[in-house]
C-alpha cells in the first residue's frame, strides 16, 4: 500500500519531507486536486468524467512538428534534439509527455495551496507527490547507470538510442513501459526559479500512481482543503511568494494584492 500522509502546517510538513528526502524521494508535484488530477502529463490526460484521452496518439508528434514550423522567430535558442524540442514545447503550453515536478519541496507545496477555492468534489484536497526517481529509473531497465538521474541533454549514443525506441515521438512500445526520471539544463526563469525537473512518459503509459509497485516509488501528501491558505500565507511569509515562482512582474502584482488581503 502507498505511504499516505496529511500535513495541516508548513512545520509538519517541512518536518515530512525532511525524513522521506533522506530516503531518496527528492522530486516532488503539487497538484490543486488528488481526486481530479492523474499523475500523467498534459498529451495522456483524461476526462474524469467520460475517462476518455483528451488526445489521440498522433498529437505527439503532430504537436511538435507544428510548433517547429511556426515557432522559429520566437525562440532565442534552437534546441538540439527532440528532448529539448519537447521541454521548448511544454514550457509554452503545448501538451507533451512531459510530466513537470520540482527538486524543491516548497515549490511544490505552493503549487498545491496556490489555488485555496478549488474543490473539484466536496471533500477534495490538494496533494503533493513526492517521487523517488532513483527506483523510478531502476524500473525502466534500460539505464545503465540509474542511480544518476540522465540529463535531457545527454550526449551518450547508447542511451540517446535506446530513450528513443521507447520515448521517440511517435514511438509506441509493447507492454508496460515505466516512465524515465530527467533533468534539463534551465532554459527559462521559470524552470530555474521552481528548480524543474521531468518524468517522460511513453504514449500509452497509465498513470504513474496506478503503475506495478507505485509504493515503491511515490508517496502522497494530503493537504486538505481548510488549511489551505493559512499553508499559503506561511509559504509568503518565508519568501515562497509568487514572484519567486513565477518571475515576472505579473506575478509581483499578484505578490502585492496577496499582500494587501492577507497581511
Amino acid at each position: 500500500m502507498m505511504q499516505e500522509e496529511t500535513i495541516n502546517s508548513l512545520s509538519g510538513y517541512i518536518e515530512l519531507v525532511t525524513n522521506i528526502s533522506e530516503e531518496g524521494f527528492n522530486f516532488y508535484r503539487g497538484q490543486d486536486s488528488h481526486i481530479k488530477h492523474k499523475l500523467l502529463p498534459s498529451l495522456l490526460r483524461i476526462e474524469p468524467e467520460t475517462k476518455n484521452r483528451v488526445y489521440s496518439d498522433n498529437c505527439d508528434q503532430n504537436f511538435i512538428n507544428a510548433f517547429k514550423s511556426r515557432c522559429l522567430p520566437h525562440l532565442n535558442y534552437l534546441p538540439k534534439n527532440e528532448w529539448e524540442w519537447m521541454s521548448t514545447a511544454q514550457h509554452y503550453g503545448l501538451p507533451t509527455r512531459l510530466l513537470d515536478w520540482s527538486q524543491s519541496p516548497l515549490s511544490a507545496l505552493f503549487f498545491a495551496t496556490e489555488n485555496c477555492n478549488f474543490n473539484y468534489y466536496e471533500g477534495d484536497s490538494s496533494v503533493v507527490w513526492c517521487l523517488n526517481p532513483t527506483i523510478l529509473n531502476e524500473k525502466s531497465r534500460f539505464i545503465e547507470d540509474y542511480t544518476t538521474i540522465p540529463n535531457l541533454s545527454e550526449e551518450n549514443e547508447n542511451f540517446l538510442s535506446n530513450l528513443k525506441q521507447k520515448f521517440g515521438l511517435g514511438a509506441n512500445p509493447a507492454g508496460q513501459v515505466y516512465p524515465i526520471a530527467l533533468i534539463h539544463p534551465s532554459s527559462n526563469k521559470r524552470i530555474h526559479a521552481q528548480k524543474g525537473v521531468f518524468t517522460l512518459f511513453p504514449i500509452n503509459s497509465s498513470p504513474l500512481d496506478e503503475l506495478e509497485k507505485a509504493e515503491e516509488f511515490l508517496v502522497k501528501i494530503i493537504i486538505p482543503s481548510e488549511v489551505k491558505l493559512e499553508i499559503k500565507k506561511q509559504l509568503f511569509n518565508t519568501g515562497i511568494t509568487y514572484s519567486n515562482i513565477y518571475p515576472d512582474l505579473d506575478s509581483l502584482c499578484k505578490d502585492i494584492k496577496f499582500e494587501y488581503n492577507y497581511k
